[in-house]
C-alpha cells in the first residue's frame, strides 16, 4: 500500500493571534501547538507528514499554504472559533465545494463528516441548549469565479482553494470556540491537546485503512552457559560471571541434583542466571569431613535409609567426606559410587 501524505496548516502566524475568553489563550499558539502533536501521531500510524510553515512566525497567504498540500493526499489547517455568543461550543468541519473536475470535494466532505464528531467526542463538547448540535460542518463559496474557469463553484476559504487549484482535498477543522471560556481552558491543557491529537490521527487512520504496527517484542537473550572443565569449581565459576556461588547452584540444581559448593562434575553445562534473578530456598550446603564413630564400624547404603541394600562397611576411625545430608544421612564416595551412611555414628571434624 502506497504511503498517505497528509499536509498539516497550523492557522495563523504570530503567538498572540485571536486571544480567547481566558487570559493566556491564543488560537495561533494553540494550533501550532497542536499540529505538531498531530503530526507525531500521525507518523506512528506510518503517514508521511508536511507542515505548510517552518515556524509558528512564518508569514505565508493562505492560499499559498493551501497549494503546499500538491502531491499530497490531504490538507488539514486547524483553528478554533470565534462567535458573539460566548455559549457557542460546537466543533465544525469546513469541507470544499462541490467540484465536477476530480473527486477531491467528495474526500474532503467524507473527511469532514468523520472529523467533527471524533473531535466533539475528544473535547466533550455537551449539546447546544438551542439546537442539540454538538458539530455542524458545512461549505461555502465564494462570491465570484477566482480560478477563471467561468463558474462560480470556488471556494471561499483562501486555504481550501489553493488546494483545490493543486486537486488535493482539503479540511478546515475548527476546533469549538475560544469565545467559550470552558474551551479556552480545555484547549490551554497540554494533556488534552495530546488527547485530540490521538483522536483526530486515529480518525483519519480509521479513513485509510492504517492501524498503529504490533508492538517488537524483545527477543529473549540467549541463555548464558558454563561447560564444567578440570580445575573448575562453583567458587571459580561464579566469581568469573559476577554471581554467587549460591545463585549458579539454585539455578542449576535442578538439573544436577549431585551439585554441591564442593562437587561439579567435568561435563556439566552449567546455566549461569543473571545476578538477582534467582533466590535459593535454603543455604548452600558445604560439605565436610567426619570420622566413624562405632567401634564395630559402620555400614554404607545405597540410600538414606536402612532399608536400602548394604554396599559395605568403614572401621572405626576412618575419614570420610559428607556430601550431602538428608533425612539424617550423609552422601559419601564409597569405592568411587554413591553411598549413604547414618550421621548419628559420624563426628565432624
Amino acid at each position: 500500500m502506497a504511503t498517505i501524505k497528509i499536509m498539516l496548516d497550523a492557522g495563523h502566524t504570530g503567538k498572540t493571534w485571536n486571544a480567547g475568553a481566558v487570559k493566556g489563550y491564543y488560537e495561533s499558539a494553540t494550533v501550532w501547538k497542536l499540529h505538531n502533536l498531530l503530526a507525531e501521531e500521525l507518523q506512528k500510524y506510518g503517514f508521511t507528514v508536511g507542515k505548510t510553515r517552518k515556524t509558528i512566525d512564518e508569514s505565508m497567504d493562505v492560499s499559498v499554504r493551501g497549494k503546499k498540500a500538491k502531491g499530497y493526499d490531504l490538507l488539514l489547517s486547524l483553528h478554533s472559533n470565534s462567535a458573539d455568543a460566548s455559549t457557542v461550543r460546537r466543533v465544525a468541519c469546513i469541507y470544499q465545494t462541490a467540484d465536477t473536475q476530480g473527486t477531491w470535494d467528495e474526500i474532503s466532505r467524507k473527511i469532514a463528516d468523520r472529523l467533527a464528531p471524533a473531535i466533539a467526542d475528544a473535547m466533550e463538547i455537551p449539546p447546544d441548549p438551542g439546537n442539540g448540535l454538538r458539530w455542524k460542518n458545512y461549505s461555502k463559496l465564494a462570491g465570484g469565479d477566482r480560478d477563471g474557469d467561468g463558474k462560480k463553484d470556488d471556494n471561499y476559504y483562501g486555504v481550501l482553494h489553493g488546494a483545490r487549484m493543486v486537486k488535493a482535498p482539503a479540511v478546515i477543522v475548527e476546533h469549538s470556540f475560544h469565545s467559550n471560556p470552558e474551551t479556552c481552558r480545555w484547549l490551554m491543557n497540554d494533556d488534552n491537546l495530546k488527547k485530540l491529537a490521538a483522536a483526530e490521527a486515529k480518525c483519519l487512520a480509521d479513513y485509510y485503512g492504517l492501524k498503529l504496527p504490533e508492538p517488537v517484542k524483545p527477543t529473549e537473550p540467549a541463555p548464558v552457559t558454563h561447560t564444567v572443565v578440570r580445575g573448575d569449581t562453583p567458587e571459580k565459576i561464579a566469581r568469573k560471571y559476577g554471581i554467587t556461588p549460591a545463585e549458579l547452584i539454585a539455578a542449576n540444581i535442578a538439573k544436577y541434583p549431585r551439585m554441591t559448593i564442593d562437587l561439579i562434575v567435568d561435563g556439566w553445562v552449567l546455566t549461569i542466571p543473571a545476578k538477582g534473578s534467582v533466590n535459593p530456598v535454603a543455604p548452600v550446603f558445604r560439605p565436610y569431613d567426619a570420622a566413624v564413630v562405632p567401634a564395630n564400624g559402620l555400614n554404607v547404603r545405597k540410600g538414606p535409609a536402612t532399608t536400602y541394600t548394604k554396599l559395605g562397611a568403614l572401621k572405626c576411625g576412618t575419614v570420610i567426606r559428607i556430601l550431602e545430608e538428608k533425612n539424617g544421612w550423609g552422601r559419601i564416595l564409597y569405592q568411587k559410587k554413591e553411598g549413604w551412611v547414618s550421621l548419628a555414628c559420624v563426628k565432624k571434624r
